[in-house]
């Protein structure tokens, strides 16, 4: 099983969006802005920082995934839902390595419970709590960066390829 050896992407990938007085249209936002911009095109991707979301929370969510992609298929089919990006989605043979988790309403306690309980019927408290807990500090983020938040609730999407 493929295993990633950092959690961290290299620091040119990291966006910081703890800066004080970070705000739209401020210089400190367009810098902001142009970093996301160019990790996008050149990674696809980028590290969002920000106060909340600290090495060790970031680090438990990254090892709380690779419990639940090694877990065996037919635990994980439990998730399995006909709504798009919700649920596990994965043995695909048109994407052999793709494996994916989603879950509507990530910083709902219930919600994520219910789908703890459907991985692990004895419970997982850490799971719950790091899925959770990071869903509020970047819904606080959101929120603070003026992004209105319309259904009080947040998609999390969990996504694993595995190496050809």
């Amino acid at each position: 099983m493929f295993k990633p050896t950092s959690y961290l992407l290299p620091f040119h990938d990291q966006t910081d969006f703890s800066i004080p007085n970070l705000k739209p249209a401020s210089p400190e936002w367009d810098s902001v802005r142009a970093q996301v911009r160019t990790a996008l095109e050149e990674y696809g991707c980028f590290e969002a920082l920000f106060n909340g979301a600290s090495v060790e929370l970031r680090k438990a969510l990254f090892e709380a995934s690779e419990e639940f992609f090694d877990l065996p298929l037919e635990t994980k089919l439990r998730t399995k839902s006909d709504k798009l990006y919700k649920g596990y989605a994965g043995q695909n043979s048109t994407l052999p390595l793709y494996e994916a988790i989603g879950c509507d309403g990530a910083n709902n306690p219930q919600i994520v419970d219910e789908l703890t309980y459907k991985l692990w019927p004895q419970g997982k408290i850490t799971f719950s709590k790091n899925v959770q807990s990071f869903a509020e500090n970047l819904i606080a983020l959101i929120r603070r960066e003026g992004e209105d938040d319309d259904h009080g609730e947040f998609r999390s999407r969990e996504i694993r390829r595995g190496a050809p």
